[in-house]
């Protein structure tokens, strides 16, 4: 079956007519993620606009402004939203792989799927660096969602990370991690921090490389809280505004430490710094 905007659809299944099991299967392969593919989902979904919708919000209140007039959308790239000023846009091949399967014992349905993705570029307005070479793995079924990125590139930065989560009532809490390696730290960064990140910025004009790892735990409220954060900078250096005399060679690391039971006093923090 041939998807305009997508490609060649290959199903297979059957039916079992004295049980009345059946199951279908289905893959594309070579997908080219694009902007014409996110219209074909949205004709077969309309509500996905809506969603679309609630997702430029999110970002827009997640992430500050472009700093600079933002140039049409590529006409070939895939909007993750519904805006071309805010919304990521992706570029990449996507192998995906589906499969539903039902019986008289089970009212739902059971489905998988499974979504590989190679040659991949997310590139965000507000962000200063996109990420090239992405490879990454999505799947969903009915109780767990996961979702892998293998590798990233960015300005020689490498990203790798991954989420889990459960939907059955007595599943565990998701989990999330991340490695982030050499990203690098400069003045393009200062308008993605909050303002009294900013001013810590602004006094100590820091540049270097920092990798970052560590994980989030959801809560019962569904929230999502930051754990065992470990960053390591290399190559820094600073400049006091105060008093002007560069620093360099700079080495360091920060370690979160474990939340404790109680609210912490005014001398002590939630990072050790070495």
């Amino acid at each position: 079956l041939n998807l305009p905007g997508a490609g060649l659809l290959r199903l297979s299944g059957d039916w079992d007519l004295n049980s009345m099991h059946w199951h279908l299967d289905g893959k594309m392969v070579g997908v080219q993620a694009d902007q014409q593919l996110m219209e074909l989902a949205k004709s077969t979904a309309p509500q996905l606009n809506q969603q679309l919708g609630h997702l430029d919000s999110a970002i827009e209140r997640a992430l500050p402004p472009p700093q600079t007039a933002s140039t049409s959308a590529s006409t070939a790239a895939l909007l993750i939203g519904n805006s071309g000023q805010t919304a990521p846009q992706f570029l990449g091949v996507l192998d995906i792989f589906f499969g539903v399967a039902g019986s008289p014992a089970n009212t739902v349905p059971q489905f998988q799927l499974k979504v590989n993705v190679t040659d991949g570029r997310l590139a965000t307005p507000s962000i200063p660096i996109a990420l090239s070479d992405v490879k990454a793995t999505f799947f969903r079924d009915n109780d767990s969602l996961v979702f892998r990125l293998d590798d990233a590139t960015g300005d020689n930065a490498r990203l790798t990370g991954g989420l889990e989560m459960w939907t059955r009532p007595d599943s565990p809490p998701g989990k999330a991690w991340f490695d982030i390696k050499r990203f690098p730290v400069d003045a393009k960064l200062r308008p993605l921090l909050p303002p009294r990140a900013q001013r810590l910025f602004d006094a100590f004009q820091p540049e270097g490389l920092v990798s970052v790892k560590g994980q989030f735990e959801q809560q019962r409220s569904g929230k999502w809280k930051p754990t065992n954060v470990v960053a390591d900078l290399e190559e820094g250096t600073a400049v006091y505004h105060k008093f002007r005399y560069p620093a360099k060679n700079l080495t360091g690391r920060i370690v979160q430490r474990p939340y404790a039971n109680r609210p912490a006093t005014q001398t002590e923090s939630g990072t050790t710094v070495d």
